[in-house]
C-alpha cells in the first residue's frame, strides 16, 4: 500500500483514523462503487432473475391467502415458507407488518 491510495465507503471513522496513523491515504469511493455495480455478468443477471421469482411466488401466495382477520405472523410463515419451498435460504426472519406497526 506504500504510495497507493485505498478507495474507502462506509468505513467506521476509528478504522479510518487508524489507518491514517500508519500511513495508508484513503479516498471516498461511493461513486467508484456505484459505477462498478452497473455492471453485471450473466451469473449476476440470472440471481437476480431468480430471486424476482422466489418473490413473485411468495407474493402470489400471500395474495391468494389473505383475509381479513389474518395476524401478520400467519402470513410472514406463508411467504416464507412459499420462498423456502422455492429454494430460498432465508437469514434472520424480518415479519410482514401490518396495521400500526408498518412504521
Amino acid at each position: 500500500m506504500q504510495g497507493e491510495k485505498l478507495g474507502v465507503h462506509c468505513i467506521r471513522w476509528a478504522s479510518l483514523r487508524a489507518l491514517g496513523e500508519i500511513g495508508v491515504q484513503t479516498f471516498d469511493a461511493q461513486a467508484l462503487l456505484f459505477e462498478a455495480r452497473k455492471v453485471k455478468t450473466q451469473d449476476e443477471i440470472n440471481c437476480l432473475k431468480m430471486i424476482a421469482a422466489i418473490t413473485d411466488r411468495a407474493w402470489c401466495k400471500l395474495y391468494e391467502a389473505m383475509k381479513p382477520g389474518m395476524r401478520d405472523i400467519d402470513l410472514t410463515a406463508i411467504g416464507y415458507q412459499a420462498m423456502i419451498e422455492t429454494g430460498a435460504e432465508i437469514g434472520g426472519v424480518v415479519p410482514f407488518f401490518s396495521g400500526p406497526s408498518t412504521f
